[in-house]
């Protein structure tokens, strides 16, 4: 049983939340009550730690690892969306499909290449657009070179995923207790807990995913410029000029990319002592680790951003040829564009054909990309 100081103490220093604010204009007050107070509201069981185990947690790695571990985790997912949506931007622009050629990507003798090159052919087989634009001999960077970009970023991950996995299986605490050493006193201080492994990775994939956010923008920018987006109309407006299309979302991507630029900074090469400089290099690990998470929300908007103008893209191709009027989508792009075009239509995002308030359908699409396409 605790005393009644124990008690008062769990109170005092279990934090404070905020249950009852007033916003009125002439009298702002707020009411809080101890965060204790509020697990028991909420039903929530207080964890009692055992001895060492309060050390272990916050004199180890396990917040900046648990943090890059589920960033991870979804930047997984959004490279395998990525790429679908890439595709779909592609058939809309009438892309050429020599880029993809399998043998130029064996030459290059990456693996991961030949792979997401592979894949983009198979997810426009059958389209009526891929190499449309009689004459073109090739497209842009951003869409020619996408496995060439893509394939490094994907190493990078699955390289920063064996790190972070023996991060999370180690033991990062200090000082330990190892019962096998042939010493009287099994207490051995070390430096397990300095967190530069997941800092390097951390930094490491910081650049990697503000990468997939450039070059989608490049392409978002494409779709919206007639001057370059083969034949399509001025920000993909059915009425240029009177409504604005998507040239807002082409400013939002292009406001989270030079974010991402000043995030993508890396946080490990900086360190300021602390403990009267016992405490003389630390990692910054868990602020590498939030960076990159915020990054990869930012990339996430982007991702969503280009999903939503490639569809309004495509649905222009399908009015603007005669051709193709009347045909169900599949019948006119490749197989799995066809299919994520009717997940985000099915979604409530519907095509443009008057100006809207954007972050809507950008929040509807940042649903559907919880998940692989």
């Amino acid at each position: 049983m605790l005393s009644k100081d124990e008690k008062n103490d769990l109170e005092e220093f279990s934090g404070r939340v905020i249950v009852e604010e007033n916003f009125d204009r002439d009298n702002y007050s707020i009411k809080t009550i101890s965060g204790l107070s509020a697990m028991k509201r909420a039903g929530i069981e207080r964890v009692i730690l055992d001895a060492k185990e309060g050390l272990a947690l916050i004199n180890g790695t396990n917040v900046m690892t648990a943090i890059t571990a589920l960033a991870i985790y979804d930047a997984k997912v959004l490279l395998k969306n990525a790429t679908k949506i890439f595709t779909a931007s592609l058939e809309s622009l009438c892309g050429v499909s020599d880029a993809y050629y399998y043998k130029i990507h064996e030459l290059r003798a990456q693996k991961s290449q030949v792979d997401i090159a592979n894949q983009i052919c198979e997810y426009f087989r059958g389209s009526h657009l891929i190499d449309s634009n009689i004459g073109e001999v090739q497209d842009s960077y951003s869409l020619r070179c996408f496995p060439q970009v893509v394939a490094p970023i994907k190493d990078t991950i699955e390289f920063a995923s064996k790190i972070v996995e023996n991060e999370a299986n180690a033991i990062t605490d200090n000082p330990l207790i190892i019962i096998e050493a042939e010493r009287e006193n099994k207490l051995f201080s070390g430096g397990n807990f300095h967190g530069e492994f997941i800092a390097l990775v951390s930094d490491y994939m910081k650049i990697a995913i503000a990468e997939l956010g450039n070059i989608s923008e490049r392409r978002i920018f494409k779709l919206s410029s007639h001057f370059i987006n083969n034949g399509l109309p001025s920000m993909l407006s059915i009425d240029p000029g009177l409504q604005s299309g998507i040239m807002i979302l082409q400013y939002t991507a292009a406001s989270l990319v030079s974010e991402n630029k000043v995030l993508a900074h890396p946080a490990s090469i900086d360190s300021i002592p602390t403990s009267e400089d016992v405490e003389d290099h630390v990692s910054m690990g868990t602020i590498a680790a939030r960076q990159f998470r915020e990054i990869l929300e930012n990339v996430k908007k982007i991702i969503a951003i280009e999903y939503i103008s490639a569809c309004q893209a495509l649905d222009l191709r399908l009015r603007a040829n005669s051709d193709f009027v009347g045909q169900a989508s599949e019948k006119v792009f490749g197989k799995e564009t066809a299919k994520i075009y009717t997940k985000l239509r099915n979604a409530g995002v519907k095509f443009w054909d008057k100006d809207k308030v954007a972050y809507i359908d950008i929040e509807k699409t940042l649903e559907l990309l919880k998940d692989e396409l």
